[in-house]
């Protein structure tokens, strides 16, 4: 997919809000990732001996961790889409700052 060049778009309040909640979600997931997988790996190395450490991987449902992983992506990308809709409503009037929300919603990030 091919991001559009929004040349003299001006971004008013609702727009500058948008973005930095889209940005926020973007930190949130990066850090929720890791706290489950420390948190994963913790349970099964922390304070333990060899024989429980052998016991907790042999017992832990990599599965379901490897889903809870991927999970936060996605989660992520549907709220950004959820956002980048709402603000394509909030600008039916402005054609440039619709137009990039519906480039996010296609898929574009912002950067």
């Amino acid at each position: 997919m091919r991001c559009p060049t929004i040349i003299g778009i001006k971004f008013d309040e609702k727009s500058i809000k948008g973005i930095a909640r889209i940005k926020q979600l973007n930190e949130l997931s990066s850090v929720l990732v890791k706290i489950v997988a420390l948190g994963t790996f913790a349970n099964i190395f922390l304070g333990n001996k060899v024989p429980e450490i052998t016991f907790n991987i042999y017992n832990s449902d990599w599965h379901l961790f490897h889903e809870a992983l991927n999970t936060v992506p996605s989660l992520v990308k549907i709220s950004i889409k959820n956002e980048a809709l709402a603000q394509i409503f909030d600008h039916m009037d402005d054609p440039k700052q619709r137009q990039f929300w519906e480039a996010i919603v296609d898929g574009c990030s912002i950067e």
